[in-house]
C-alpha cells in the first residue's frame, strides 16, 4: 500500500482540505523542531526540556488537525446493532 502525499491533505471528495494542509505542515515543522531539540540536548544546551514540551504540544495539535479532518468527513453509522 502506497501512501501518497496528496492523500494526507485532501478530504474524501478529493478537494484540498485546509485543516489537513495546516496539520501536515505543523507536523512536519514539529518533527524538525523535535530533531533540533534532540541535537541541542546532546550538545548540552539549556532549557531544551522545556522546549520539548512545547514541541510535543505543537506536533500533537497538527496531528489532531489531521485526525479531525478524517473524522469530520466520515459518514456516521447510526444503526442499532446488538
Amino acid at each position: 500500500m502506497k501512501i501518497k502525499f496528496w492523500d494526507l491533505i485532501r478530504n474524501s471528495n478529493g478537494k484540498l482540505s485546509g485543516s489537513g494542509t495546516a496539520g501536515f505542515f505543523i507536523c512536519v515543522s514539529g518533527i524538525l523542531a523535535f530533531l533540533a531539540a534532540g541535537v541541542g540536548w546532546f550538545l548540552g544546551k539549556e532549557l531544551v526540556l522545556e522546549y520539548l514540551d512545547k514541541v510535543i504540544f505543537f506536533t500533537g495539535t497538527g496531528a489532531a488537525l489531521l485526525g479531525v479532518r478524517k473524522l469530520k468527513n466520515e459518514p456516521r453509522n447510526e444503526q442499532n446493532t446488538p
